[in-house]
């Protein structure tokens, strides 16, 4: 019988390289996008391979597995979310000794550099997989050992291309560590070795952080108001998650926005105006490093396919767009150019600014399309942009008509600016551009120059205030007193900020507290405010259902949310089973620094049972309704799930495991190492 292999890729991968590799070396290698993430081989030889992905603006991932000979092998990879939040560079996907696993590719790697030469780069890569072992997803032993066989096969490489070449030193190995003989026992063990790190320190390293998402009505004048669509929020590897999905009986066409605030303690308050895809849109908060309190702000569509044409608008690659055009835009209906009856105003805003970045990739824009395109969404700042800058192409070729068309772009660059700030960081530059190009346009009518010269004033003045996040355009709050004493003349951005969003035209979807390196979710402020969020339905318990309502990714078939819920100041008390361990899991909270305000703490659920967690699995954590988000979502990381908290008050902690079916359940007040706010108040 035959040995075949049908590889699949994450489902969640927009646009990006993939590498297969086995102990003979390379075995295939290919741009993948959405449509085109799976490779099949009816003849595939037995063994570890080793598959690296390498999604567009992002680190690689690898994963390491098996294929048995004489089976039709299916190897399905988790999505890469789930690669990420395990925080290895190198996963193992059911290997039982990753030794042999990272011993056999090892060789393979050394063989496939030596007989197509030039591979420097990949013996370097050998050291580093190597160096994956003692992070491996279980105790290694004989790491050392690997480590240097693998490096002699290195050694004893006579290529002359490497002669002159610096080949890394192999890195000193971790003492390999003992298996863990019970898990329980561990994390308990972790639990009193909790350390309170000094009050002084934590003033100065912790900041509070928060996320607020307000609509803007354009039939009212664009009144703000509270943002109450669907929202959900998720950890993964010390990076905050959040999706928005479009309200009940939204349309685009109303010409409504949404727009985002974040805001971090003492550094800014950032605005962006947020695309509404038609599948969601995913919010990424990074912390920028381990070494300061900030983060990075991206805006993504849900739409795996969508996300490969911003991944590719982003990185300026022609290998990337040309996959673009081959493999997604050659699969919608009606052509590349999306129908502008889909009701996706962003789908059509990137698709045209893809084609302005790389026109000797997708050649022109179509005129007819891009005067709908800034007819029918004429709210949108960046329609009326790529309508200019398609004026301006077409000018190019009209040397008869360049004065007209000059005149036409500033009428368009002028609406454009009254409908405030662009989507695309992309469409703003543009702008910019344009502005200096007609500036410089000795042709246009007094008037006409007049108003070109203020817009380009304006534009320069703001860009003390302008901020990309990703491929999206943001802006930093202006500093009010600088500017008023300045006599309207000093624009510097806001750093007086407490990190709070306090506006109630303002729905707050996240509030807590960033360290270098780490983010905290964090209880209401205060006990005061506590009582507003509870006033504002008849019931605490009553406040979570709804929450779960809205929150569209909430985890639907948690038995929990389909029982009556528990008191009302503590809805999950007697909800979620009442058991901390159940099924071979246990739920855990470790109490860290804790003053007359608040306490740091960390949940977790962790297992006695390492077979029983596969790659992917996740908890789903649900706090008190006086946070911001309920609920949460957090990948197992080496046996362990957690989530860090700050709190004050006593609560029940519920959490779910959907593919185990498990339900744990934690009073906080009732734990002994339980500091005194957490149990008084």
């Amino acid at each position: 019988m035959s040995t075949s292999l049908n590889f699949i890729g994450p489902s969640d991968l927009s646009v990006g390289e993939i590498e297969l590799s086995n102990q003979d070396g390379l075995v295939t290698r290919w741009m993948a996008t959405q449509d085109k993430r799976s490779f099949t081989n009816e003849d595939a030889k037995p063994g570890y391979y080793l598959a690296e992905i390498t999604p567009a603006g992002m680190e690689p991932r690898s994963i390491i597995f098996r294929i048995d000979e004489g089976e039709d092998n299916r190897i399905e990879v988790p999505n890469f979310a789930a690669l990420i939040a395990s925080g290895r560079a190198t996963n193992f996907l059911d290997i039982d000794n990753p030794r042999d696993a990272l011993q056999a590719i090892g060789t393979g790697l050394v063989r496939d550099a030596k007989n197509e030469g030039g591979g420097l780069d990949l013996l370097n890569g050998i050291v580093a997989l190597a160096s994956a072992v003692p992070f491996a997803n279980q105790a290694l032993d004989g790491t050392a050992d690997m480590i240097e066989s693998v490096w002699d096969r290195v050694r004893s490489l006579s290529l002359s291309s490497y002669d002159d070449a610096p080949v890394a030193e192999p890195p000193k190995p971790a003492s390999p560590k003992p298996p863990r003989a019970d898990p329980k026992e561990a994390a308990r063990k972790r639990l009193a070795r909790s350390v309170k790190p000094s009050r002084k320190k934590d003033r100065a390293e912790t900041r509070y952080l928060s996320v607020g998402l307000t609509t803007i009505n354009s039939a009212q004048g664009h009144k703000p108001a509270r943002f109450e669509g669907p929202f959900a929020a998720q950890l993964l590897d010390d990076k905050l998650r959040l999706r928005v999905a479009r309200p009940e009986n939204w349309s685009p066409e109303s010409g409504d926005k949404l727009r985002l605030s974040l805001a971090v303690q003492n550094l800014r308050l950032e605005r962006l105006h947020l695309p509404l895809y038609r599948a969601g849109t995913s919010i990424s908060i990074n912390p920028v490093s381990r070494m300061s309190s900030d983060v990075d702000l991206e805006v993504l569509p849900i739409d795996a396919r969508l996300r490969g044409v911003v991944r590719a608008l982003r990185i300026g690659n022609v290998h990337h767009a040309e996959a673009v055009r081959d493999q997604i835009f050659s699969q919608r209906d009606g052509g590349a150019l999306p129908d502008h009856g889909r009701g996706d105003p962003w789908d059509a805003m990137l698709t045209a600014l893809i084609y302005l970045r790389f026109p000797e990739v997708f050649g022109p824009l179509d005129d007819v399309w891009v005067d709908e395109l800034a007819d029918r969404y004429s709210w949108a700042a960046d329609a009326l942009i790529i309508k200019a800058q398609q004026t301006r192409l077409a000018a190019a070729s009209d040397p008869d008509h360049l004065v007209e068309k000059a005149e036409e772009m500033v009428a368009l660059l002028r609406k454009a600016r009254a409908q405030s700030s662009p989507y695309y960081s992309y469409a703003n530059q543009m702008y910019g551009d344009l502005c200096e190009l007609l500036c410089d346009f000795q042709d246009l009518s007094k008037d006409s120059a007049k108003k070109i010269s203020r817009l380009r004033t304006k534009w320069q003045k703001d860009t003390a205030l302008q901020r990309g996040a990703g491929i999206s355009f943001s802006w930093l709050a202006r500093d009010q007193k600088a500017f008023r004493e300045s006599d309207r003349k000093k624009i510097v951005p806001n750093r007086k900020v407490t990190g709070r969003l306090y506006s109630p035209n303002t729905n707050v979807v996240f509030e807590g507290r960033l360290s270098p390196g780490a983010i905290a979710i964090e209880r209401a402020a205060s006990k005061q405010a506590a009582e507003r969020i509870r006033n504002t339905l008849p019931n605490a318990a009553a406040q979570l259902t709804k929450r779960a309502e809205r929150e569209a990714w909430a985890p639907k078939d948690c038995p929990a949310l389909s029982r009556p819920a528990g008191p009302d100041d503590d809805p999950n008390k007697g909800r979620f089973g009442g058991q901390a361990a159940a099924g071979g899991f246990e739920l855990l909270a470790r109490f860290g620094r804790a003053d007359k305000a608040t306490a740091s703490i960390e949940l977790e659920v962790a297992s006695d049972d390492p077979k029983a967690i596969e790659l992917g699995d996740s908890v789903w954590f649900c706090l008190h309704p006086t946070f911001n988000p309920v609920w949460v979502r957090i990948y197992f990381d080496r046996g362990r799930a957690s989530l860090p908290i700050s709190a004050w008050g006593g609560f029940v902690v519920g959490a779910w495991l959907p593919r185990q079916g498990v339900e744990l359940e934690l009073d906080l007040a009732a734990q002994d190492e339980a500091p005194h706010i957490i149990k008084t108040r």
